[in-house]
């Protein structure tokens, strides 16, 4: 309806400017019948540029390709040229109307206008290049570019669609590699193969805001695969950017969205993805050697792992992103040998997921915020948090349970190895206002450093089963102000056994060394002679409410 309105506008004013004043047509220039020219695009859907400019101009300034083609010509690439200097002379467009136009390289300028009618195909020959450099489009939303050469709108209005280049992943490569900007009007694009993101650039993929387009990915199998990949080889990196999107494959295989290589030398270029549901399939990015990452608003049921990093990710922020039911969860992020640096979580959330909710190894600047893990039934489920050589870290306002409960050990016959916080060989930590319940071992923390100490402040224990909190071999760590309520949960708990060890507030074992348990309130927990009641070699415990 807009475009009816702008173009009726744009009839009413040609009118008035033709019965005004006088013609300023180039006399060498050849006319296209207006009303033809109209009707066309009336009849058909079509592509306005973003901002909704129209870019129809007027009758002596649509220049048509055909008017200069040499009847019987093969090679249309001459009167392409020429229609291009005759708009370039009147700041006009260059128009292809009904027919098919073989063409060589051409170029068209940035102050002259690009309209393809519906029943026009332009073919590229191979090794050559359409560059269009306008700012004004009028394109249909179907297959008119086509050859084996290829089309760079980078320094004209720098997006297109895949809809121009055809369908599947052949459509779907032509575009990311003509523009920075890949616009997606349908509901459901098929990918067939996998889709090789270009050297140097800052590629956006973006789908329907309100609907959300789905990307199906036909070509999954058993260790997934790549819809759209990135492997660095020369020159700048690259960025990737997806949004408004649903990927999957329509059985819940959907393999893997993204899997990113990285320059390893600079670790420049980085992943961004917004407003993506990912059902099912085994995660949405694989990732190594980027910086400066975001993920946001992204829902993800039934996953493997929503993100996998193998090293050199740096400076990544995950904000409201949820996990729910995955078969290990929302991140596995190893900074791999030289390490990595810089992970935020905010208001991100794994639920009733198996194995490990969230596992990271060998980063600097961990930090959780308002943020939660909720290990479900499975019995190969370790921990909410797992991280292993991970060095100043911040967990703060979190919840970490275990969503199937204690009970669920001897009727399910579910090893007993939940833990809400599992840190082994981390330093320099706070963990503060979180609430840890519904575990084996609310935290269970091994090796540690005494210089650079991991506190814990402020926190809530709630019907964890061997332990609140177990310090097995561990050095530097104070436990200070904390409420510990798990109570005498192993006889409160139907048909579950009483465990050789166990039912410590905090359960000291394996020669801790300089740690402290001070100022915390142990309500009704159950004690025992290894427990917090009593100093232990390598702790120090003191004034404690009991």
């Amino acid at each position: 309806m807009m475009k009816k309105i702008l173009a009726l506008a744009a009839a009413l004013v040609l009118t008035l400017g033709l019965a005004s004043c006088g013609s300023t047509s180039v006399q060498s220039v050849m006319h296209v019948d207006i009303d033809a020219f109209l009707a066309e695009f009336d009849n058909a859907e079509y592509t306005l540029q973003p901002d909704g400019k129209l870019i129809l101009g007027n009758e002596e300034n649509l220049i048509d390709v055909k008017s200069y083609l040499i009847d019987g010509a093969a090679d249309a690439t001459e009167a392409v040229n020429s229609a291009v200097q005759a708009a370039a002379a009147v700041g006009g467009i260059v128009y292809f109307s009904e027919g098919e136009y073989d063409i060589g390289n051409v170029e068209i300028p940035k102050d002259v206008g690009f309209a393809v009618a519906t029943s026009a195909v332009i073919k590229v020959k191979s090794g050559c290049v359409f560059k269009v450099n306008s700012e004004d489009l009028y394109i249909p939303k179907k297959a008119v570019l086509t050859g084996e050469g290829s089309y760079d709108f980078t320094e004209g209005v720098n997006y297109c669609y895949p809809d121009w280049f055809g369908s599947g992943a052949e459509g779907m490569q032509k575009a990311v590699n003509a523009a920075d900007t890949v616009y997606l009007t349908k509901t459901t694009y098929t990918i067939g193969t996998t889709v090789v993101l270009p050297q140097g650039r800052n590629i956006e993929i973006i789908g329907m805001a309100f609907t959300g387009t789905n990307i199906n990915n036909e070509v999954y199998d058993s260790d997934g695969s790549y819809t759209f990949s990135y492997v660095y080889e020369e020159g700048a990196p690259t960025s990737v950017s997806f949004s408004y999107l649903q990927y999957n494959d329509g059985t819940g295989n959907s393999g893997i969205l993204l899997n990113y290589e990285g320059d390893p030398a600079t670790k420049a270029g980085s992943v961004n993805v917004h407003s993506v549901r990912i059902p099912g399939g085994k995660s949405l990015v694989q990732m190594t050697n980027a910086t400066g990452n975001l993920f946001s608003e992204i829902f993800a049921p039934g996953n493997g792992t929503l993100a996998v990093f193998n090293g050199g990710v740096n400076d990544t922020t995950f904000t409201k992103v949820l996990c729910s039911g995955n078969k290990v969860g929302l991140i596995s992020a190893d900074g791999g040998e030289e390490g990595a640096e810089g992970l935020w979580f905010y208001h991100s959330s794994s639920v009733t997921g198996a194995g490990i909710d969230f596992e990271i190894k060998n980063y600097k600047n961990v930090n959780f915020i308002d943020s939660s893990g909720d290990l479900g039934v499975g019995k190969e489920n370790k921990a909410c948090l797992y991280m292993e050589n991970v060095e100043n870290f911040k967990i703060i306002r979190c919840w970490w349970a275990s969503n199937a409960g204690l009970s669920c050990n001897s009727k399910m016959g579910i090893p007993q190895k939940r833990v809400g916080l599992y840190l082994v060989n981390c330093e320099g930590g706070f963990i503060s206002g979180c609430s840890i319940v519904n575990q084996i071992e609310g935290v269970k923390i091994m090796g540690g450093n005494a210089d650079n100490r991991i506190v814990l402040e402020g926190n809530t224990f709630q019907g964890n089963g061997y332990s609140d909190i177990t310090l097995d071999g561990a050095t530097g760590v104070d436990v200070h102000g904390n409420f510990f309520n798990s109570g005498n949960q192993w006889g409160q708990i139907n048909k579950s056994p009483r465990l050789e060890d166990g039912n410590y507030a905090v359960w000291v074992k394996n020669g801790p060394t300089s740690c402290t348990v001070k100022y915390n309130c142990f309500g009704k927990t159950y004690h025992d002679d290894d427990g917090a009641t009593k100093s232990t070699s390598g702790v120090e415990s003191a004034d404690n409410l009991f």
